[in-house]
């Protein structure tokens, strides 16, 4: 059945889109502008020749061969200055103002990259494969897990069924774009296939673990329902994103430097994390933390106890092998097992009611997936909670990168950095300290100053002009790069008025930019169902509430803090 499916999609696939697919190769830059013209003069006096009988003399047969030369003049034209071309309508666009086809066209002038011709001395496209199968393959450092593969169990009565509409909705929210697997079916197979497949294949994951993609997304939404994952989590969750866990992060720290309090921060890093999940222990945690069907388990355990992997390079395969641990790459289900997997240490860190706190809640670990920052007001809790995730690390087959892990100190007073700070270790390896830490591709410091990420930021403007990021204080620099930035696509003086130069174009300004974001960061803040961004965004004092009202206040002119 699995066979069939794939010889339809691709064989009405290949008839459809054939035509379309042929003619797209043939297409000739500068076409519309140089040789369109003469293409349909040409056209049309072969047709007036064609109609007279094809005469061998004449007016007619004269003009057909004068536009057939001219069209075959602007052809070659074309083909031989094909660069040029692309370079003189990037110039159009530029002085059209019409940015969008700008960067689109200039970004097709980057070469692709290719192959290397060797590497490690090797050149046969095997061996390089083979050794990057050697290079990725993960053992777990459990003893006795890769006998527990194949361990799993059968489910004879299935009560977990997946119908047309699911399979449907899931097709229509996929993403197309994608490369496609060893099948060569993608996305857009699905997408254009008509309104029989997903019957179809709701009939069909009903007995069998095929088409990946469309089954891991059906059981993605399955743990959905069934996996409840704590608050401080932040990682791969609806509504949440990187800013909602950095927002926590400042706003906890200035919590207590407000109050005079220093805070102690130690950001850890797991190597390979997502590669040495423990599948036993992972399969034991489906079954004893989750409400989870025990037929959906099963399909779990089949799928990855059954898998087979290899690497392909230069159109040659690696030899297949198998994974002892670790979830798999890409899988849509991957970043709720990994997080189940974790949520254990989260929960025991949030019950310990050690380290920060703010209105009752704790919030003393702060994690976006694999990547988690500690936040103690005392050194001594610290070490606690550090001496918590080692043991939970030694227990699950993880491992913490010392080097890598580092922690800061924010001092609630000027003299901070000065202060002498004792000492503290990860797995034996004293930790250094820092004074700027860049989390989640945002770089906090000790004194949290945003001005690290305003220079960034001002750099990347100067050579791409991109907008404006979201999280800032100091504008100044920022607001002048950017209005610098469009004077200079537009044209225009370096110092004319920037109030109307957007206005003309219909452009948001920095300010409007601003007020944009912020109003957009309050509302997702306060509409977000997390109990830890609701306890820091509730408060009278929230720094977010002062930012927001300073925004609307009438009687001030933008000032910015």
């Amino acid at each position: 059945m699995y066979h069939d499916i794939v010889c339809i999609l691709k064989e009405s696939a290949e008839a459809t889109y054939h035509e379309k697919r042929r003619r797209k190769h043939n297409c000739i830059t500068g076409w519309n502008k140089h040789v369109s013209a003469a293409h349909g003069e040409a056209r049309f006096w072969y047709q007036s020749w064609l109609q007279f009988g094809k005469p061998n003399f004449g007016f007619i047969y004269d003009k057909m061969r004068d536009t057939k030369r001219k069209f075959k003049a602007k052809l070659k034209f074309c083909q031989n200055n094909e660069k040029q071309i692309k370079l003189d309508i990037i110039a159009q666009n530029h002085a059209d103002k019409n940015f969008n086809k700008f960067w689109k066209n200039t970004n097709k002038l980057n070469p692709k990259p290719r192959l290397p011709t060797s590497v490690a001395g090797m050149y046969e496209p095997t061996d390089i494969a083979n050794a990057f199968q050697k290079h990725f393959k993960v053992e777990s450092p459990l003893p006795g897990e890769a006998q527990m593969l194949g361990a799993g169990r059968r489910v004879e009565d299935l009560t977990v069924r997946f119908t047309a509409r699911e399979v449907a909705s899931t097709i229509k929210g996929m993403v197309r774009g994608k490369s496609p697997g060893h099948d060569d079916l993608s996305i857009e197979h699905l997408k254009y296939a008509g309104v029989h497949l997903p019957r179809v294949l709701a009939m069909f994951f009903s007995l069998s673990t095929v088409i990946a993609k469309m089954l891991d997304s059906l059981l993605d939404r399955r743990l959905d329902e069934h996996i409840k994952i704590h608050d401080a989590q932040f990682g791969f969750k609806s509504g949440l994103s990187t800013e909602s866990a950095i927002f926590c992060l400042k706003q906890t720290v200035q919590y207590y430097t407000a109050r005079k309090t220093p805070v102690y921060a130690c950001f850890l890093d797991l190597s390979k994390a997502f590669d040495l999940v423990s599948y036993s222990l992972l399969w034991k945690k489906l079954d004893c933390e989750t409400s989870l069907p025990p037929e959906v388990i099963s399909i779990f355990k089949y799928w990855y106890d059954n898998q087979r992997n290899c690497v392909k390079w230069a159109g040659s395969r690696s030899d297949v092998y198998g994974l002892q641990c670790g979830v798999r790459q890409g899988g849509l289900s991957s970043p709720k097992l990994f997080n189940l997997y974790m949520n254990r240490l989260i929960e025991e860190l949030s019950s310990t009611y050690v380290g920060c706190h703010v209105g009752g809640v704790c919030i003393n670990n702060i994690s976006y997936a694999d990547d988690m920052v500690l936040l103690s007001p005392s050194i001594g809790a610290l070490r606690k909670l550090l001496h918590m995730c080692e043991e939970y690390a030694v227990s699950h087959g993880l491992r913490y990168n010392s080097l890598k892990s580092e922690f800061m100190v924010f001092q609630a007073g000027a003299a901070g950095r000065q202060r002498s700070v004792p000492s503290v270790t990860l797995g034996g390896t004293e930790m250094k300290r820092v004074h700027q830490f860049k989390y989640l591709g945002h770089w906090v410091t000790d004194s949290l100053s945003d001005s690290v990420d305003v220079e960034r930021e001002r750099r990347a403007m100067c050579v791409r002009c991109n907008m404006l990021a979201r999280r800032f204080r100091t504008y100044g620099a920022l607001r002048v790069q950017y209005n610098n930035a469009f004077r200079m696509l537009f044209g225009l003086p370096r110092h004319c008025s920037a109030s109307s130069m957007f206005a003309e174009a219909h452009i948001d300004c920095f300010y409007t930019i601003i007020r944009k974001r912020s109003a957009s960061l309050w509302a997702r803040v306060r509409g977000n169902s997390n109990g830890i961004l609701s306890a820091l965004a509730d408060r009278w004092d929230s720094p977010l509430l002062r930012r927001w009202l300073q925004l609307h206040a009438p009687a001030t002119r933008y000032q910015y803090i």
